[in-house]
């Protein structure tokens, strides 16, 4: 059976590097994008079950980012981070539900590892090509 997929959508370099050191001992395949564009365009080729998506980033909001998740039919699991306040992913989180993705979770910068681990260590049961209808 393949990895699952895990993409990370973060404009800091160290960021995608530990989570994607995070996910690979997880046993996913990771991908990181530094700007939301690269992140769209990964989102088609790659095929995530998970997205792990900074909300504060200075190319794209990250509201646009989960409108834009929820337009194209995203159908994994979304984990949203941000230093941001906690109504913030709050509203990200609801905003993600309100529109079909409801296996849909935010963590607080700085993010707490154990919590990130225990959110993707089971991933979807997605097929290729169920994340994006």
């Amino acid at each position: 059976m393949p990895a699952p997929r895990l993409l990370v959508i973060d404009d800091d370099a160290p960021t995608c590097t530990l989570f994607r050191r995070i996910g690979e001992r997880a046993g996913y395949e990771v991908q990181t994008c530094q700007s939301a564009p690269s992140g769209q365009k990964a989102v088609g080729d790659f095929d995530p079950h998970v997205v792990l998506l900074d909300l504060v980033m200075p190319d794209v909001d990250g509201i646009e980012m989960v409108r834009w998740l929820t337009g194209v039919g995203f159908r994994g699991r979304v984990i949203m981070i941000s230093g941001y306040s906690d109504s913030y992913l709050d509203a990200a989180v609801t905003m993600l539900r309100a529109r079909g993705i409801n296996d849909s979770f935010s963590l607080p910068k700085p993010v707490d590892l154990d919590q990130l681990r225990e959110l993707i260590k089971d991933p979807p049961e997605l097929s290729p090509g169920d994340v994006v209808r």
